[in-house]
């Protein structure tokens, strides 16, 4: 009996060496859909021994409330600049530990300065910048004005979408009436859902994650969102004469961000995944895959895809970075929740 329980005990013992060495070399990175290709994971496998294994979202809030639920054990989020400040409020992040990141060097001096919300990445690493405009599909509708008023047009009514994230839409609500995206004043925010109200009655669904599919395949041919997502989309098309706007009014900048989870196991892993997506050739790779504008000047001469916009037109035309608004955010739920029952 001794002599099996000192045997059990063994086999025990190297179960759980086992199991825990495994972990050890596996990552689990919580992303958005359409932000790293398989490839590049792969390749990182192959460099370092380190197995990534892939969740995805689709909006802030529902990577939001699958932490909340404490029951995702994953290393890594990619969340954006509001939900950095508010995963970073709530301690749900680990600091990160930049003599680590030696590829944060390469990040252009502009793109650092539009980091407010963390100037100094003591939380986060930027992944990939953006903004967020309007897809058109010229062949269909004809070129339009750069304005959030096209989804005031009746005559495009149940061929267009928005996103259903509750910042991006409201946001561009409030940068048509000439708010600040990131506005708390309780006026400018109702001004901004009755705008989105009307603009309701013309679309066909508020949606974040099948706009760039619909696009491509000509079931819409107006859509709020990422150019990047619908170019990807694109890739397996033919014969759409594709368009997209930054408004004149201006909008949302999209700053997503790596960020090590606080309760992650592999915080040391971690942190060599993130350098190894900030070095320049990674980082040309996964633009020139999702045709993002990229951060650095190194990974700009090495890209072979040009993105579809300059991220500094978009600063050129009053656009602004999310922001986390603290209490201030329950007038945007309320606002939101109010658009989507009604």
């Amino acid at each position: 009996m001794k002599k099996l329980r000192a045997l059990s005990a063994i086999v025990l013992m190297f179960v759980l060496v086992s199991c825990s060495s495994h972990k050890k070399d596996t990552l689990y990175l919580f992303n958005w859909s359409y932000y790293i290709p398989d490839d590049v994971l792969h390749d990182f496998k192959k460099e370092t021994g380190i197995k990534v294994i892939l969740d995805t979202y689709d909006s802030n809030e529902s990577m939001y409330a699958k932490l909340r639920t404490g029951n995702a054990q994953y290393d890594i989020v990619v969340p954006s600049s509001d939900y950095v400040e508010l995963l970073q409020r709530e301690g749900m992040l680990a600091p990160i530990e930049r003599d680590k990141l030696t590829n944060l060097s390469y990040i252009d001096e502009d793109i650092l300065a539009m980091l407010t919300f963390d100037k100094d990445q003591e939380w986060s690493a930027p992944y990939f910048i953006g903004a967020t405009g309007i897809n058109i599909n010229r062949g269909r509708i004809g070129d339009q004005d750069p304005s959030w008023s096209i989804f005031a047009s009746e005559s495009l009514r149940g061929r267009m979408t928005m996103m259903n994230d509750m910042r991006e839409s409201l946001g561009a609500a409030l940068a048509y009436n000439g708010f600040s995206i990131n506005s708390t004043d309780p006026m400018e925010i109702e001004i901004a859902k009755n705008t989105l109200l009307k603009w309701k009655k013309n679309l066909l669904k508020f949606d974040a994650e099948m706009f760039g599919k619909d696009f491509a395949s000509g079931s819409i041919a107006v859509a709020h969102g990422y150019a990047e997502v619908v170019l990807t989309e694109l890739e397996e098309a033919d014969g759409i004469d594709y368009q997209y706007l930054l408004p004149k009014e201006g909008g949302v900048i999209y700053v997503d961000s790596l960020v090590v989870l606080a309760n992650s196991e592999n915080q040391e892993n971690a942190h060599i995944f993130i350098n190894y997506l900030l070095r320049p050739d990674i980082h040309a790779r996964i633009a020139d895959t999702f045709h993002y504008p990229v951060l650095t000047e190194e990974a700009q001469k090495l890209r072979k895809k040009r993105s579809a916009y300059d991220i500094r037109d978009a600063l050129d035309l009053g656009y602004e970075v999310k922001r986390d608004l603290g209490d201030k955010n329950s007038l945007y739920t309320q606002a939101w929740s109010e658009i989507l029952k009604s």
